[in-house]
């Protein structure tokens, strides 16, 4: 269901009504597949998401939820990006070794050279076009996310490290 979205309103309310009336499961979509899931009717969901709505609003806890069911991050976006904040995935956490830890590393880095690389490419012609932008954009997040995995597994270490010594002690 695409809808011209009012120009007054904000990133946040277009991610909100987006993320619910954009949603499929199966043969439903939308409030009417998501409000059960959320223990609400579809109409109060709708009206939950609509800034016309002065009745009902989204609360906090239920927009967590809300995306979580939905697999669907705009809403956290949009606040981020209204905060000046980014939000960034991070990683499943899972055994470390030398050998992964090393893997994460190289990746880290790796990312950062496909950073610098469309940076360089974007410069050739000594200007940098929207689209080069968010080419940037999208690999410098790529390189910081593949540093918040390298980070994790420093951090698990550090952890399994602190409870070996406290079993020892």
């Amino acid at each position: 269901m695409l809808r011209e979205i009012p120009s007054h309103w904000t990133p946040v309310q277009e991610a909100a009504w987006r993320t619910v009336h954009e949603f499929r499961k199966g043969m439903k979509g939308g409030a009417e597949a998501l409000g059960p899931m959320l223990g609400k009717s579809a109409g109060t969901l709708s009206n939950e998401v609509n800034p016309e709505s002065s009745s009902h609003k989204l609360g906090l806890e239920d927009a967590i939820t809300l995306q979580l069911m939905a697999q669907d991050y705009r809403l956290l976006h949009a606040f981020s990006h209204t905060l000046h904040h980014i939000s960034i995935q991070l990683p499943d956490a899972e055994p470390v070794g030398d050998v992964e830890l090393l893997d994460k590393f190289s990746a880290w880095q790796a990312k950062m050279g496909c950073t610098c690389e469309v940076i360089h490419q974007s410069l050739a012609d000594h200007r940098v076009t929207l689209t080069e932008a968010r080419a940037i954009k999208t690999a410098g997040y790529r390189h910081i996310q593949a540093f918040l995995e390298f980070l994790s597994r420093i951090e698990q270490l550090a952890e399994a490290e602190d409870a070996r010594r406290t079993i020892l002690a």
